[in-house]
C-alpha cells in the first residue's frame, strides 16, 4: 500500500497557470471565420418594389454623416437640390430627362421644387401621375465572427511513476459565433413612378376601372396659399389617384365615366382645410357633377 503526498502548492499553481493560459488564448485568439454582412439588399428591395424606379447616389459611412446631413440642410435652405444632387452620378441627368419627357407641362424646376420639399417633408410627392421622393437609406452592417474558444474543464490526470491519479486541470475548445455590430452606412436616393396615364391626357387613374362614356373634363385651380392634394370620387366613392398642385398652379384632367354618374372632388390641405367632399369623408354642396355635362372649373381658395 503506497501513501502519495501531494503538494498542495504545486498543485494549485499549476490550475492557475493552465487557467491563465486559457484567458490568453481567448484573447489573442484568430478567428478561423469572418462574415462581413449587412440588410443592404432587404432595404433596397423595399424601395424598390411596386414599381418604383430608384437612382442610388453615393455611399457614405457614418463618419461621413455630417457632410450627408449638411447637403440636405443646405439643398432646404436655398430651395435648391444642387448639394444634394452632387452625391449622384451621371445617371441623375438621365433620369430626370425622362421623368420630363413623360410628363405635360412639366420643367426641371419643378422637378427640383419636389425633390427639395421631399427632403424637407420626408415623405412621398404626388404630381399629377407621378410620384418622387428623395431621402437616405440607412444600412445596418454587423460581423458574424466564427471561431474555437479555449474551456477548461477538471479532469483525472496521472501522478508521476505510475503512483495513481488526481484531479486537475484540462482545456478544450468550442465552436463559438457571435455578431459584432459595425457602423452604419447610408445612400442617397431619388426613386419615382409614373401612375398610370397623364392627367392632362384622358388617364381615368385608379378609380376609372373600366368606366367608358363622355369624358367629364375638369379644371382645377389653386387660389389658397399653400399646396393641396386632391381627388375624384365616384357613386360608389371609388377614388381616382391623389394629385398635388402648388399655390397658383392650374390642371386639366379628363375623367372617364359613364353617362349620368355623379363625379365628386374633395381636397385637402396639410393644415387640415378641405374643399368639396375632402378625403371622402363629408357632405358637399355644388362639388358632384355629372359626367357627359360638358367641362367644370374649378378655383379653390382659402
Amino acid at each position: 500500500m503506497y501513501c502519495i503526498v501531494v503538494d498542495k502548492k504545486k498543485y494549485l499553481i499549476n490550475i492557475l497557470l493552465v487557467s491563465i493560459f486559457a484567458v490568453l488564448c481567448i484573447l489573442c485568439i484568430t478567428p478561423s471565420s469572418w462574415a462581413d454582412e449587412s440588410n443592404r439588399e432587404e432595404v433596397r428591395r423595399n424601395l424598390e418594389g411596386n414599381g418604383w424606379r430608384v437612382i442610388w447616389g453615393k455611399n457614405f459611412t457614418e463618419k461621413e454623416w455630417y457632410e450627408g446631413t449638411k447637403a440636405i440642410a443646405e439643398s432646404i435652405a436655398l430651395e435648391s437640390p444642387a448639394p444634394f444632387l452632387k452625391w449622384f452620378g451621371d445617371l441623375m441627368e438621365e433620369n430626370l430627362v425622362m421623368i420630363q419627357n413623360n410628363m405635360n407641362n412639366v420643367g426641371r424646376e419643378e422637378i427640383n421644387r419636389w425633390i427639395v420639399q421631399s427632403l424637407n417633408s420626408k415623405r412621398i410627392i404626388t404630381y399629377q401621375n407621378l410620384e418622387i421622393q428623395a431621402g437616405f437609406a440607412t444600412y445596418d452592417r454587423w460581423d458574424k465572427l466564427i471561431y474555437d474558444e479555449p474551456r477548461t474543464y477538471q479532469c483525472k490526470q496521472d501522478l508521476p511513476f505510475g503512483a495513481g491519479w488526481t484531479w486537475g486541470v484540462c482545456t478544450t475548445t468550442e465552436r463559438v459565433e457571435k455578431t459584432i455590430n459595425l457602423p452604419n452606412w447610408h445612400q442617397f436616393y431619388i426613386r419615382y413612378k409614373l401612375i398610370g396615364r397623364p392627367r392632362g391626357g384622358g388617364g381615368g387613374g385608379n378609380g376609372g376601372g373600366g368606366n367608358t362614356g363622355n369624358p367629364l373634363t375638369w379644371t382645377i385651380k389653386n387660389a389658397t396659399g399653400q399646396q393641396i392634394w386632391y381627388r375624384f370620387y365616384w357613386p360608389d366613392w371609388r377614388h381616382d389617384d391623389t394629385h398635388s398642385l402648388y399655390n397658383g398652379q392650374k390642371w386639366t384632367f379628363n375623367i372617364q365615366c359613364n353617362n349620368g354618374e355623379n363625379i365628386c372632388y374633395g381636397a385637402w390641405s396639410q393644415d387640415g382645410r378641405v374643399w368639396g367632399v375632402g378625403k371622402g369623408d363629408r357632405g358637399c354642396a355644388k362639388c358632384c357633377f355629372t359626367c357627359g355635362s360638358g367641362k367644370v372649373s374649378k378655383k379653390l381658395i382659402p
